[in-house]
């Protein structure tokens, strides 16, 4: 389940658990913007490779700034083509005695003997990347020997065509990501390659599956999963490892040796933890940069020394790492960057309400629309009221009735269903007593029979408008079903526990009876042989007997027969 402390309360419920991927930041900053008065249009463009992209712009005061993710359009080029160009970033950071990896810039034409000069030179391990990719893609960080230096120099220029490419020292440390809004570093999360700790009882193939499965509560790394592809089965190999192995109760293993989110690794939140001079360096990279609006600036800390070193800054960072943390503190880092594009909305206090962006971008995308512009509001503050309502027969037909008099109270909020014969029911307006006498006026004008069976203060965010659904996406009811199904469970087994101590009491009992009839029947049958033998014997004695009675008859006969002879004679 979601884990509370981990969320933002003011985008509690506002987002989704399975977030919205690489448009996450257009979501944040237009919530953010909209939240507090600010026009918001989103709007399709089509680009070379013929795929629709989504953008949108923010509107104040006759003043509107369109936005690409998290990047600006009035972001000076200058600043685009430096931070797009690695090498370039390099030249700038250094020449503000900002301390970054010793390399080179390479054409695709490089001699290799040039190559293996300079790799030799920085000394192995050594680090080769595109000149102009981010999100990790192409780069190549423990280059540990000549052969694999001319594989990946090979394989970045012919099959993947960079045209130019940067050999450059191997630093030693952990990755950081530092958001820069203005000249101010506002959030700092310690990047960590996938890995897995273990619990001395789970498989490792277990513990990858439990850790995906633990990423689905957080919005940001949902589907940022590890697949047990061929570079984990690789380090677990390196490790001494298989798949089918236990590790030790906290043993971690780290299953990739970059720290990409996307390839599985863990956001943590360090901002109050790193030394200060830390946040001193991102701020003097940010200053070196002319132009600079937003950044992400990636620097690696070696955890013993804290030497420090800059090996990028990007313009397009991702916001939702230091919103959603996988650990530490989460950072409200989206408030500052429409402080400093709004200046003038600093003071006013954002509203609660919140839209639904997947329907937006849904519409989008599906060609339905060009261009959506959301209806504007006045971020005043609202009373709302959570209810769950047990109906004698569920239907959707009762949803649509509190939908059709919530709409005419002008209340925002849901009635979704909560399980059987119950609906969940939030309604929210500034004016207290509507919400609290709604469900007395609702009575006349509905032909169901309702009964409140909870009732309490909601103190999350509400969507705007009043929607219904089937079933409630409310992550408090679904909790409670879980903890109700758990005590069910518990029920089931100990009920099942006592039946089965009865079946082997009886089975117990059972089986000595059986041993009893069993000893019973060898008996039985030993009796019959022993039977048996006596039978023929007997026989064969009554036979030998017979034989004998015959012969004395004979015998006797003839001695008969002799006298007779005898007798006539005289």
């Amino acid at each position: 389940m979601i884990r509370k402390e981990q969320w933002l309360d003011h985008l509690m419920y506002a987002t989704p658990l399975e977030g919205y991927g690489n448009r996450m930041s257009m979501f944040l900053i237009s919530l953010e913007a909209w939240r507090r008065g600010i026009d918001v249009k989103f709007y399709t463009i089509d680009n070379p490779e013929n795929k629709l992209l989504v953008r949108y712009t923010l509107s104040h005061n006759d003043r509107s700034i369109s936005f690409s993710s998290s990047q600006s359009y009035q972001l000076s080029e200058e600043a685009y083509e430096i931070c797009q160009d690695k090498d370039l970033t390099k030249k700038y950071l250094s020449a503000h005695n900002i301390r970054i990896p010793k390399g080179e810039k390479l054409s695709k034409d490089t001699d290799l003997n040039q190559l293996a000069q300079l790799a030799a030179e920085l000394t192995y391990p050594v680090v080769m990347k595109p000149i102009s990719e981010n999100a990790g893609k192409g780069v190549f960080s423990n280059i540990v020997d000549e052969k694999m230096l001319f594989d990946v120099f090979s394989y970045l220029t012919n099959e993947l065509e960079y045209d130019e490419v940067i050999l450059e020292e191997f630093i030693e440390g952990e990755e950081h990501r530092l958001l820069t809004v203005g000249e101010k570093v506002v959030g700092v999360v310690k990047r960590v390659p996938a890995n897995i700790i273990g619990n001395g009882k789970d498989t490792i193939k277990k513990l990858i599956q439990a850790k995906n499965k633990a990423k689905q509560v957080n919005p940001v790394i949902y589907k940022k999963t590890i697949n047990i592809d061929r570079e984990v089965q690789t380090q677990l190999s390196k490790a001494g490892y298989k798949l089918n192995d236990v590790l030790k109760e906290g043993e971690q293993v780290y299953l990739r040796s970059k720290s990409n989110i996307s390839a599985g690794g863990d956001p943590i939140d360090v901002m109050d933890e790193v030394d200060q001079s830390v946040i001193e360096m991102g701020e003097k990279a940010a200053q070196a940069i002319p132009g600079l609006e937003i950044s992400g600036i990636d620097m690696i800390i070696h955890p013993e020394t804290q030497e420090k070193a800059i090996i990028e800054v990007n313009t397009r960072p991702m916001i939702g790492l230091h919103v959603f943390p996988e650990k530490g503190k989460p950072r409200d880092v989206v408030k500052d960057i429409i402080d400093f594009y709004f200046p003038e909305t600093k003071d006013i206090e954002r509203s609660r309400l919140y839209f639904d962006f997947g329907k937006i971008t849904g519409s989008l995308d599906h060609v339905t629309t060009k261009e959506i512009e959301l209806q504007s509001i006045s971020p005043e503050p609202y009373f709302a009221k959570r209810y769950l309502i047990f109906t004698e027969e569920s239907h959707y037909q009762f949803r649509r009735d509190i939908r059709r008099n919530a709409l005419i109270e002008n209340l925002s909020g849901y009635a979704k269903g909560a399980g059987a014969s119950l609906t969940e029911v939030i309604l929210a307006n500034p004016d207290e007593a509507k919400v609290n006498s709604f469900f007395d006026t609702l009575c006349q004008d509905t032909d169901y029979t309702f009964t409140i069976k909870e009732e309490e203060i909601w103190e999350y965010p509400v969507n705007i408008g009043f929607v219904t659904a089937k079933y409630s996406d409310n992550i408090t009811l679904a909790a409670k079903h879980i903890r109700d199904s758990n005590e069910k469970v518990k029920k089931l087994n100990r009920s099942h526990q006592e039946e089965i101590e009865q079946l082997t009491k009886q089975l117990d009992k059972a089986k000595n009876e059986t041993s009893l009839y069993k000893n019973a029947f060898l008996k039985l049958e030993k009796q019959k042989k022993e039977l048996k033998i006596k039978q023929k014997k007997q026989k064969a004695t009554i036979k030998s007997q017979k034989q004998e009675i015959e012969e004395l008859k004979e015998e006797l006969n003839r001695k008969w027969y002799r006298r007779l002879i005898k007798s006539k004679r005289l």
